[in-house]
């Protein structure tokens, strides 16, 4: 009772204190750029880190839900509904059958999807922005480095966060341009399956199962 008598009790002298001059347009942008500028350096530093806790400061909300809409897919997902995805989801989603058994991935969530992988390791690397352009009245931006867009951030409570969803979709067309004759001759399931098992270490290679389902014991 005593802090509220000592903040409120006292009425304040009115004083007539001169107004600050608003921020010009220029000052405005070069700020948002510096705020955009430390959230990738975050994000960026929490990857090399392999830090899920200072990771999940820097990503949207929409990460969590995100990663559980591919858990979903990954336990149910025929392959017809996995055809209608981009190349690079359904990568994700195939990496989530080999990584994890049906039981696991029944009995996990997004956000525990996404902490492993931070854990597991992502590739990252200091970024040099060439270009930050704010868009949907400041409620988005975009960053470019040599001249194509990597990164796509929104802004919640008043921070900017990298919006991994964003990038995925966005992304995904660009990946696509360099495998556009393999996909039209196979499909984009088999050329996701093609790059996965181009990069597994077992001899023996993948499991065609993978296309269905998960499989315990590959």
């Amino acid at each position: 009772m005593l802090v509220v008598v000592l903040l409120c009790g006292c009425k304040r002298t009115q004083e007539h204190e001169p107004a600050l001059p608003e921020a010009s347009p220029r000052d405005q942008s070069e700020r948002e750029r510096r705020a955009i500028d430390a959230s990738v350096a975050g994000y960026v530093d929490a990857l090399m880190a392999r830090d899920p806790a200072a990771a999940l400061l820097w990503v949207t909300s929409a990460t969590f839900d995100y990663y559980d809409q591919l858990r979903v897919l990954a336990l149910t997902g025929s392959r017809d509904q996995l055809e209608q995805r981009n190349v690079m989801e359904i990568v994700m989603i195939l990496e989530l059958r080999i990584r994890f058994t049906r039981a696991e991935l029944e009995h996990t969530d997004g956000r525990a999807l996404f902490e492993g992988a931070i854990a597991a390791g992502m590739y990252a690397e200091p970024l040099a922005l060439d270009d930050v352009r704010i868009t949907d009245e400041g409620r988005r931006a975009e960053v470019w480095a040599e001249g194509e867009q990597v990164l796509w951030l929104a802004r919640e409570q008043g921070r900017w966060c990298i919006d991994l969803p964003a990038m995925v979709v966005g992304l995904g067309p660009v990946v696509e341009i360099d495998l556009a004759d393999a996909i039209l001759a196979e499909g984009r399931l088999r050329v996701a399956f093609g790059l996965l098992e181009s990069q597994s270490e077992s001899k023996f290679g993948l499991d065609l199962a993978i296309l269905d389902g998960p499989v315990d014991e590959l």
